[in-house]
C-alpha cells in the first residue's frame, strides 16, 4: 500500500526525469515561459531588461541554464546576473505590498521542489532592503506534502499508486495538491474536505495537512536552515 513519489529529483546534463520520461529542463522551462507570456499577451519592448528567479542553492551552470531558457521564452538574451534569488525577491515584493516597517525579517518561499529563506533588514522609506543572508534546500518543497498527503489517503482506503491508470494517477494528484490549498487557504472555516480515487471517497483534514508537512520534514529542515543563516550574518 502507499503513494509513488515518483522520479522529479534527477539532473543529468540538464535532463530531469518526470514520471519516468527523461526531458531537457531548458527547454521545458522555455516552453513555459513562451506560454505564460503568449496566454497574458505580454509585448516585451526590444531593450526590455529582464529578472527571473532561482533557487538559493543553485551554481553557476544551473543559474547559466535558467537564463537561457527564461530569455528563450521571452525572444530576448540574457545573462546569469539578471537572476535574483526566489526568497529575494519575494522579500522585495512583501516589502513593496505590505509596507513593512523597519526591523529585520525571515522570509521564507515554500516551491514545489525547493525551499529557500532570507534574512533581511527593512530601512527607512525608499531605502529598499538589505540581504543579510540566505539559505536554500532544492531537495524540499511543497510535492512532498503532496506525496505525504497522498500516503494519509490511500492507506486509508487500503490502496497502493501503483494500481491506478495514467489517468486516474493524475486526477488522484490534482485533487490532493488542490485539497492541500483548500486547507491551507480555508484555516480556519474549512477544516477537512473530500478525495475521490476510483470510486472511493476519503475525507483529509487540517491535521491531516500538519502530519503531512511534519511528515515532510519541514520543521527540522526549516530549523536547520535558519541557523545555517544566521550563522552567516
Amino acid at each position: 500500500m502507499g503513494a509513488a513519489r515518483g522520479e522529479r529529483r534527477g539532473n543529468r546534463d540538464g535532463i530531469v526525469v518526470i514520471d519516468g520520461r527523461e526531458v531537457f529542463l531548458e527547454e521545458v522551462i522555455a516552453r513555459a515561459v513562451a506560454g505564460a507570456r503568449e496566454t497574458a499577451k505580454l509585448v516585451i519592448p526590444p531593450k526590455a531588461s529582464l529578472v527571473a528567479a532561482c533557487p538559493v542553492d543553485w551554481g553557476l551552470s544551473a543559474r547559466q541554464m535558467m537564463a537561457s531558457a527564461v530569455g528563450g521564452g521571452f525572444g530576448l538574451s540574457i545573462g546569469p546576473g539578471a537572476l535574483r534569488e526566489e526568497p529575494v525577491l519575494a522579500a522585495k515584493t512583501l516589502r513593496i505590498a505590505s509596507g513593512l516597517q523597519e526591523g529585520r525579517y525571515l522570509v521564507i518561499d515554500i516551491g514545489g521542489g525547493s525551499t529557500d529563506l532570507v534574512i533581511i533588514d527593512v530601512r527607512s522609506a525608499g531605502s529598499g532592503i538589505e540581504v543579510l543572508a540566505s539559505e536554500g534546500n532544492r531537495w524540499l518543497g511543497g510535492d512532498d506534502v503532496d506525496f505525504e498527503l497522498r500516503k494519509i489517503v490511500l492507506d486509508r482506503l487500503a490502496l497502493s499508486e501503483d494500481i491506478l491508470s495514467p489517468e486516474d494517477r493524475y486526477e488522484f494528484r490534482r485533487q490532493v495538491e488542490a485539497a492541500k490549498k483548500d486547507l491551507t487557504n480555508g484555516y480556519p472555516d474549512l477544516l477537512e474536505t473530500s478525495i475521490e480515487v476510483i470510486h472511493n471517497s476519503a475525507t483529509l483534514t487540517f491535521d491531516d495537512l500538519n502530519t503531512a508537512w511534519d511528515g515532510a520534514g519541514f520543521p527540522e529542515q526549516l530549523t536547520r536552515m535558519a541557523r545555517l543563516a544566521l550563522c552567516k550574518m
